[in-house]
Parts: C-alpha cells; structure tokens; sequence
C-alpha cells in the first residue's frame, strides 16, 4: 500500500502578526513560507529544505514561533528544527508557543535544560529576538 499524508487545509499563516510587529525593524527577517497561499509542492522539497538551513545557518536569532494545533497545524518538522539547533546553537534560539499549543512538553523542557528563553506571547517573543539581534 502506498504511503499516504494527511493534508493540512492551507491556515492563515501567524507569520503575517508577526512582520507586523517587526514593521519597525531595520534588520533581514527570512521567513520559510511563500508570500502567497499555495499548496505544498512535494516537488520542490530539496529546494525548500536547503534554502531553510542556509537561511537558519545565517541567522543572528532564530525565534521558534509554535501556535500547534494537531488537526490544522500540527508543525511536526518545527519538533525537528527546534531540536537540531537547541543542540547545535543554543544561544541563536528563542522559543515560544501560546498557552492552548497541543503537544509543546517535550520541547519546553529541552528548552528550559538547554537555558533557551520561553515566551506565551507572539510579541513578547519578537521584542527579545530584536534585541538579541541588537537591532
């Protein structure tokens, strides 16, 4: 039987809240998804999977934004990314997640043993990453 996967409907992207709240920054912001809605290309993985490394390799912060929700946005690959760089650079990461995120433990506890800042707020998340970044 061929593998099968679930597709999420497209969702309103949270990222638009937030280049709202970073209107005011003078410093890049590399955001992982397309400027229009579109459905996921599975042709394109390569692409998008290389362009998101370099992108996080050249990152002054990387701020871990996880609205999860397990039927609309489950965000499983975040678990992933979160991961790799709570190890690999610590000190880039920031995490934050709203207080009816599904499924956020794990990741809040490697946050805390790995001394990575938690935020309960979109705002309160970007307002550090800004000044982290010494913008």
């Amino acid at each position: 039987m061929p593998a099968r996967r679930r597709k999420c409907p497209l969702q309103p992207s949270w990222r638009t809240q937030a280049l709202e709240l970073l209107k005011d920054w003078d410093g890049d912001v590399l955001v992982p998804e397309f400027e229009e809605p579109t459905a996921w290309d599975s042709a394109k993985w390569d692409e998008q999977f290389y362009w998101e490394r370099d992108a996080l390799e050249r990152a002054t912060v990387i701020a871990f934004w996880i609205p999860r929700e397990m039927n609309n946005m489950p965000g499983l690959t975040t678990n992933v990314e979160f991961g790799y760089w709570s190890a690999r650079r610590p000190q880039k990461c920031l995490l934050g997640y709203p207080p009816e995120a599904e499924h956020i433990k794990y990741l809040s506890e490697l946050a805390l043993v790995s001394r990575i800042p938690t935020f309960d707020t979109l705002t309160g998340l970007l307002r550090t990453a800004k000044y982290r970044a010494g913008h």
